[in-house]
């Protein structure tokens, strides 16, 4: 049985690869991994996608038959900033309430019958 054996300190530049029984590529290896992208054009090879900024680029990240399909981050934080918004106006709306109500003060002091 063969394992892919870590290695650790200086020599860590990258893991000693064994073949597997019968020949077989393993997974994670430059060979195999070059293999499933000629066989499947839609293969997304997450090693050598490049992080940009602080989200990844998602036109690489989606291949172009799910390019439909949205990330959850995304519909999260737009669900989120919706609802900070809605709360923003909500709180605004009764700001002006609460102001609209402090004007009209009621007159102090004995009033006559005859003023209203």
């Amino acid at each position: 049985m063969s394992l892919l054996i870590p290695k650790v300190g200086r020599e860590a530049g990258a893991a000693e690869e064994k073949p597997g029984p019968a020949g077989q590529q393993w997974p994670h290896s430059a060979a195999g991994a070059e293999k499933r992208r000629l066989e499947n054009p839609g293969y997304l090879d997450f090693q050598n996608i490049q992080m940009s900024g602080t989200e990844p680029d998602h036109s690489k990240l989606v291949s172009p038959e799910h390019s439909h399909i949205t990330p959850m981050v995304s519909e999260q934080k737009k669900k989120k900033k919706k609802k900070e918004k809605k709360k923003k106006k909500k709180k605004k709306k009764k700001k002006k309430k609460k102001k609209k109500k402090k004007k009209k003060k009621k007159k102090s002091g004995m009033m006559s019958p005859f003023e209203k």
